[in-house]
């Protein structure tokens, strides 16, 4: 469901049911690419998803749309390697080098849809 969340009443705006058997991912990418295509009311700027909407094609399809997406992190995804990474996190979620420094962004990357 796609819910306005600038009001005070937080209204849904596209209540959609998909098949229980389709993944929440699948169904997000179905539903909000049907929305765009059939309403064209004020453009969404930003959207908020739970962890299971992680995953490339969906930062792809809204960086197409120039929507800023706010995701929880997948934690049982296989790149993250629980206890072997040498890299610290702030808690504002800037990576800090080896040296305490904290990094900043350098461009980004087309091919990985990631800011390097």
């Amino acid at each position: 469901m796609l819910t306005a969340c600038d009001s005070e009443y937080d209204l849904p705006i596209y209540p959609k049911l998909n098949k229980a058997s389709m993944h929440d991912s699948v169904g997000f990418l179905l539903n909000l690419k049907e929305f765009l295509y059939r309403f064209d009311i004020s453009p969404m700027q930003k959207i908020l998803l739970d962890s299971a909407h992680d995953a490339k094609a969906i930062y792809k399809l809204l960086n197409e749309h120039d929507i800023e997406p706010f995701i929880d992190l997948n934690k049982r995804s296989k790149i993250i390697i629980e206890g072997k990474s040498d890299i610290t996190i702030s808690d504002k979620g800037t990576p800090i080098c080896r040296r305490g420094i904290k990094m900043r962004p350098n461009g980004f990357d087309h091919t990985n849809n990631r800011i390097k």
